[in-house]
């Protein structure tokens, strides 16, 4: 279904849920009228024609709940349907009730009223010509009203008025409620819409990312594999040398250099494994930090200060290579933010009914306007050459995918925490 074709079902749907909800408060609304005219204006009342109304919205409301499937297909069908018959119900009600003489002729406004708002033009003119047409065969009645004393009221301007402000109230309460509920509920189906367009080009965009990486990689694998093999041959050379010390540092230099090029190379291949099929599974805490072990080199194991397996609480369902190389970014972003030989921590805990995934680093933090974009793609704060703005847009999609979500706190000064946030799996709550 395309977005504009959703919002026209959407916009139905919830114009037909609150016209339900409406009819119920119709039912009470008569109750507490008659009760009201008997008992304020003193008029007798036909209850058996009231009982009738009463009952034709309980039953019909009964039977056309709104999560019918048939209902939901048929939204503007149903909405016209139960305009013209409620009125053509009103209209009965008045008819017995003194007719044309009846204050409450009013409510047909509301009718009018919604008639507008729900549907399209032809129908709301055909639910204007029925109210029309009814309120003419009102003139028709020989049902006058009669007070408890006997007194005939429909020729009395004093009980008239009085009524006409009562008819006032209730079409005017119908018609607010009816409005200012529709409104508030159009206005979160249009905040939904608008998150499912921006999900729609996010997407888009990272299709068209994966198909560039796909490329960048395939580019990049051949030299790098060549690069490899000079670099060990230069320190296989080395040791026969006369300047063996210094071809093994330009050996060590080039193999570092690679190895940086290959977690580049790893994070492009998330854009292009990102859109697939999930292989998720679930991943203990031992498990996850003895497969963390095998992404870090020994400088970056030194630095890092983890809570162990025996600390760490409840599981998490991912694909476990993917939240291993998520984590691996946060890692290292958090190392490049902190001056060596200052250490970082990762935490591994349970908040609820999801697991926290979190690093902690002591460097210089980030302020509010760099806070709001640091998940945007291609954001960076680093040197030309340095990074291409990737890594925590990758991991707050990995979030949003499995989930879950990315949670960042900083504070200029005092470093940042970063935290992939994922639903736990074994269904256990802290303390349990």
């Amino acid at each position: 279904m395309r977005v504009e074709n959703w919002t026209e079902q959407s916009d139905q749907e919830a114009g037909y849920l609150w016209l339900w909800r409406l009819r119920w408060w119709a039912a009470g609304a008569l109750v507490a009228g008659a009760l009201a005219v008997v008992g304020l204006l003193q008029v007798r009342l036909p209850w058996w024609v009231l009982a009738g109304a009463l009952a034709w919205l309980l039953v019909s409301n009964g039977l056309a709940r709104p999560e019918r499937p048939l209902i939901r297909r048929h939204c503007r069908g149903f909405i016209a349907a139960w305009l013209m018959l409620d009125l053509l119900f009103l209209t009965t009600v008045l008819y017995f009730t003194g007719g044309a003489h009846n204050p409450l002729t009013m409510l047909f406004l509301l009718y009018v009223a919604m008639a507008v708002i729900l549907l399209p033009a032809v129908y709301a003119w055909c639910v204007v010509a029925l109210a029309v047409g009814a309120f003419a065969v009102l003139f028709e009645s020989p049902h006058m009203l009669f007070a408890m004393d006997g007194r005939q009221l429909c020729s009395d301007m004093d009980f008239h008025l009085k009524g006409m402000v009562f008819g006032l109230g209730m079409a005017g309460a119908g018609v607010v409620y009816f409005i200012s509920s529709l409104n508030r509920a159009l206005r979160t189906k249009h905040h939904e819409l608008e998150a499912i367009r921006g999900q729609m080009q996010e997407q888009r965009t990272l299709v068209e990312m994966s198909a560039m990486a796909a490329t960048v990689a395939h580019e990049l694998a051949t030299p790098l594999g060549t690069i490899a093999v000079i670099g060990s041959d230069l320190e296989a050379i080395a040791g026969k040398s006369g300047c063996g010390e210094q071809l093994r540092a330009d050996a060590r230099l080039i193999d570092d250099s690679i190895q940086r090029c290959r977690r580049a190379l790893d994070l492009i291949g998330q854009l292009e494994t990102a859109p697939q099929a999930d292989t998720s599974e679930r991943i203990a805490p031992e498990v996850f930090f003895n497969r963390l072990s095998l992404y870090l080199t020994s400088d970056e194991s030194a630095r890092l200060e983890t809570a162990t397996p025996a600390e760490a609480v409840g599981s998490v369902r991912a694909p476990v290579r993917e939240l291993v190389i998520m984590v691996s970014i946060l890692i290292r972003n958090a190392l490049e933010a902190s001056a060596p030989p200052k250490v970082i921590e990762l935490h591994w805990r349970s908040e609820g009914t999801a697991v926290a995934i979190e690093i902690e680093d002591r460097g210089s933090g980030m302020d509010a306007a760099t806070l709001t974009r640091a998940s945007e793609p291609f954001f960076t704060t680093k040197d030309s050459g340095q990074g291409i703005g990737l890594g925590l847009y990758l991991v707050r999609l990995f979030c949003e995918r499995h989930g879950g979500r990315l949670r960042i706190q900083s504070e200029v000064g005092q470093g940042s925490r970063i935290a992939i946030r994922l639903p736990r799996d074994d269904g256990k709550t802290v303390g349990e």
